[in-house]
């Protein structure tokens, strides 16, 4: 099967199927202190970090000339840059995929009996979120309560919208024990549409971050992996949209 990449404009370029994906290379960045007089080192596990992760895709490739042969390495550079961030699945039929950016490609001809027309192809990328991500999904929640199963294996920032008519919403996450609460008044046709990951909060285009409790703005809120319990509270209808990409170490 061929690596399947999608660039920022929609377009999908399955890659020859010569080339194939080296990996998903992971590294964690651990601080700590080393004390004198002791063994080894103390780790700050509250300050451990996914490092970007450099991937690499290669392979040797045949083109019917010389000038075939540049023409696919032109073909594969050009997809690759014109674009980015891209979505990089290790093969077609993948649901899974990272988010890269094009960082380099080498090539070189096999020197011999070839004619110029068979070459080497590397090409690098940086994910920047080190998270393997999967499909998007989507809940609304218009009870008071309900489960919400995240299918990841890594915890995730969502995107809450909240609906009107409401006054002072408050959605809280059991699993995790965190709490992403409003003080306003949100009207019938009106919504909020609060960004967990960039700590952001907008009502009808206007930034209405005031709003937001201490305990998000602390805390944040996430989707722990597997089944979260929430609940919403508040004066009035309960209409809680919920969006998130799974996120896969």
């Amino acid at each position: 099967m061929r690596v399947k990449v999608i660039n920022a404009l929609g377009e999908v370029m399955l890659l020859p199927e010569e080339l194939s994906v080296q990996g998903w290379p992971m590294e964690a960045d651990l601080p700590g202190v080393e004390i004198e007089g002791r063994d080894g080192q103390e780790i700050d596990a509250g300050m451990i970090r996914l490092k970007p992760r450099d991937v690499r895709v290669t392979g040797t490739l045949q083109g019917l000339s010389k000038d075939d042969a540049d023409r696919i390495r032109e073909m594969v550079a050009g997809f690759v840059y014109r674009a980015n961030p891209l979505r990089l699945y290790r093969h077609e039929l993948s649901e899974r995929y990272m988010l890269v950016y094009a960082q380099k490609i080498d090539h070189a001809y096999l020197t011999g009996r070839h004619g110029g027309r068979l070459f080497t192809l590397d090409i690098g990328f940086r994910a920047a979120n080190p998270a393997l991500l999967g499909a998007d999904q989507s809940v609304t929640i218009t009870t008071a309560s309900a489960n919400v199963n995240n299918p990841g294996t890594a915890s995730v920032s969502p995107v809450v919208t909240i609906a009107g008519a409401i006054t002072n919403p408050v959605i809280a996450n059991g699993t995790t024990g965190q709490t992403l609460g409003l003080t306003m008044a949100i009207g019938t046709g009106e919504s909020v549409v609060v960004d967990c990951d960039r700590f952001t909060a907008t009502k009808g285009g206007v930034g209405v971050v005031s709003a937001l409790g201490e305990a998000f703005l602390a805390g944040g809120f996430t989707l722990a992996p597997g089944v979260n319990a929430i609940t919403v509270a508040g004066t009035g209808t309960k209409n809680v949209k919920i969006e998130w990409t799974p996120r896969y170490y």
